[in-house]
């Protein structure tokens, strides 16, 4: 037997209908809210950063460390947003997703044709994206999903 620190659990399906689980709604607001942090922050580039680490001699070391790309962390929240939504697209989002999707590809070749760098790229996708999550949130009303809450406050 390995020893390690997992433990093997049977899923006997018994949870499934359980009221006390995450609702979609529940899963789409912790995505808005993920979203909404991110956007209000600076949204910078990511960068290598080089800080002192004591080693366990005492002797004192330099170690670079990623400070992620919050662009990307914020695009990739939105298209994870998208993900969730997929299936529930209806026919105004189908359009506007495809809208987006077709200008972006086209810009994506025009900055290639420019030698125009990843970087750049990115805060032109930044732009698309956010008109992205603005058709989200607009498909999100039109589905109802939290007029349940508006009525709580």
């Amino acid at each position: 037997m390995i020893d390690d620190d997992f433990q093997i659990l049977e899923d006997t399906g018994s949870n499934w209908g359980n009221k006390q689980g995450t609702t979609y709604q529940e899963i789409l607001m912790n995505q808005l809210s993920r979203i909404t942090k991110i956007a209000s922050q600076e949204l910078k580039e990511g960068f290598w950063k080089t800080l002192p680490l004591k080693s366990g001699t005492g002797a004192m070391m330099m170690t670079r460390i990623w400070i992620g790309d919050g662009r990307k962390e914020y695009i990739n929240s939105i298209q994870c947003l998208y993900d969730l939504l997929l299936a529930r697209f209806d026919e105004p989002m189908k359009e506007k997703a495809k809208e987006i999707r077709l200008a972006l590809k086209e810009k994506r070749k025009q900055y290639a044709e420019k030698g125009k760098t990843e970087s750049e790229f990115i805060e032109c996708e930044l732009k698309s994206h956010r008109k992205l999550f603005q058709q989200l949130n607009l498909l999100i009303g039109r589905m109802g999903y939290f007029q349940e809450l508006e009525g709580e406050t």
